[in-house]
């Protein structure tokens, strides 16, 4: 499927971003199974932007099952798309980045906008860079590792004690220039 403008602008709504992050942390899921798990979205939103994904190929239909006289669709994400597009495009798909940060900037912002102001040292937030030395097989098994420490973390439902934590991992590649010296760096800051 090629990645386009068009499909790339679609995936900064909200709510497919959330069904799109639902299906990196779960590999399949049906409407019921991701409706749970967005709780906040109104049922008839949430299976609009299941199916606006669906037709872009975003997601496709794992499987469907016979359930009460109707058909259960099982959805996972399309594999990997590739780049398809103009420069033009590309310059959109750049920007759409741009958005995703901001949002995070925004995410950053509300929680210093609270009343009584927030204290950051009770390790509600954190900041921290790390420039790290790997080859491409490194990276690879840093990711999967990853995913086995959060994969049953997601899996928690709200409890006595639990408070929704949104942990976002942002991978870029830096330049040779910002190799870290013998040992490593590494920044951590307590926003």
């Amino acid at each position: 499927m090629p990645f386009t403008a068009d499909i790339m602008k679609a995936m900064l709504n909200p709510v497919r971003m959330r069904i799109i992050q639902h299906l990196i942390l779960h590999p399949t899921a049906t409407s019921g199974e991701i409706a749970a798990a967005l709780s906040d979205v109104p049922k008839a939103t949430l299976y609009r932007h299941i199916k606006k994904l669906a037709q872009l190929e975003l997601l496709q239909v794992a499987e469907e099952r016979p359930v009460r006289g109707s058909v259960e669709r099982v959805y996972r994400l399309a594999p990997n798309p590739q780049w398809h597009g103009s420069e033009e495009e590309l310059e959109q798909m750049h920007q759409g980045l741009f958005a995703i940060l901001l949002g995070i900037m925004g995410d950053f912002e509300r929680y210093f906008a609270k009343q009584p102001p927030p204290d950051p040292a009770k390790g509600d937030i954190a900041l921290t860079t790390s420039t790290l030395m790997l080859t491409d097989g490194e990276m690879r098994q840093l990711s999967m590792e990853m995913g086995k420490i959060l994969g049953p973390l997601v899996q928690n439902g709200p409890a006595p004690g639990r408070k929704a934590r949104k942990l976002t991992f942002i991978i870029t590649p830096a330049e040779a220039s910002a190799a870290p010296p013998e040992g490593g760096e590494k920044e951590e800051t307590p926003c």
